[in-house]
C-alpha cells in the first residue's frame, strides 16, 4: 500500500498527515481481515495500530521509572496528558528529555491516534471500494465523528456494554491489564522493555485512554 507521499488535511485538528503509520496499521487490518478477533485476531491486527501504540507507551514510562523510581510515579492525568500529546514541553518535563521529538518518540502523539482510530474505522471500507474514494469521502465528512466510530467498531468487535469510557477503558485493559494479555503480547512487551509492572501502569494507563478518548468523542458532538 503506497501512501507514505499521500498528505490530508485534518479540519478538525488543523494537522497536514502522511499516511504512513495509516498505511502500515491498515495493511494488517486488511491482510488479517478475516482473523478471529481474540486472541490471535489482537495479535495481528490491533497491535499494529492503536493497542501497539498503547503498549508501546507503557513501555517507554517503564524505561523512565526505572531511572527514577520516585519522580517517574505517573499518575493517570500525566497519562491522559501523554496520550495523543503534540506538546514537546510537557512530554519532556515528564522525563522524556533525552527524545529528539518528545511527544512523537514517546509513541503516541495526536497523529498516531487519529491515524491508529481512522485504520480501525476505514478498513473494512477498503476491502470494497477504492483507496482513493475511500478517503476522499472520510476527509471530506466522515473524520468528524472519527472517535464515535471507534468507539461503535470497539463495542461491536469486543461486545461491550456500556458508555463510551467504559468501552475505551475495557478495550485498552485488554492490554495493560497482566490478567487479560495473551501469552504473545506479554512476551514481545518483554522482548523490549522487560517485565510488565501491571500494579504501576495496568489500571492508570488504561483509566487515562478511556478518559482521553471519551473527551475527544464528546468534542464531536
Amino acid at each position: 500500500m503506497a501512501t507514505n507521499k499521500i498528505i490530508v488535511y485534518d479540519s478538525i485538528y488543523n494537522v497536514y498527515m502522511d499516511l504512513s503509520h495509516w498505511a502500515a496499521s491498515t495493511e494488517v487490518h486488511l491482510n488479517h481481515a478475516s482473523t478471529p478477533n481474540i486472541p490471535v485476531g489482537y495479535i495481528y491486527k490491533d497491535l499494529a495500530g492503536w493497542a501497539g501504540d498503547l503498549v508501546y507507551l507503557a513501555g517507554q514510562l517503564q524505561k523512565q521509572y526505572k531511572k527514577n523510581t520516585s519522580l517517574y510515579h505517573y499518575t493517570s492525568q500525566q497519562l491522559y496528558g501523554l496520550i495523543g500529546c503534540n506538546d514537546d514541553d510537557y512530554v519532556r518535563n515528564l522525563g522524556f528529555s533525552d527524545y529528539t521529538s518528545p511527544a512523537k518518540d514517546s509513541g503516541f502523539n495526536l497523529i498516531d491516534l487519529l491515524q491508529d482510530a481512522d485504520a480501525f474505522n476505514l478498513y473494512d471500507e477498503l476491502l470494497i471500494n477504492q483507496i482513493d474514494n475511500v478517503l476522499i469521502s472520510y476527509f471530506e465528512s466522515g473524520h468528524a465523528t472519527r472517535f464515535h466510530k471507534f468507539c461503535d467498531r470497539l463495542r461491536s468487535i469486543l461486545t461491550i456494554v456500556g458508555d463510551p469510557y467504559t468501552v475505551f477503558e475495557k478495550a485498552a485493559k485488554t492490554y495493560t491489564m497482566k490478567s487479560l494479555l495473551t501469552l504473545p503480547v506479554e512476551e514481545i512487551f518483554i522482548l523490549k522493555f522487560g517485565n510488565f509492572d501491571e500494579t504501576l501502569w495496568g489500571v492508570r494507563l488504561a483509566e487515562a485512554f478511556g478518559n482521553k478518548l471519551t473527551d475527544l468523542l464528546n468534542s464531536e458532538n
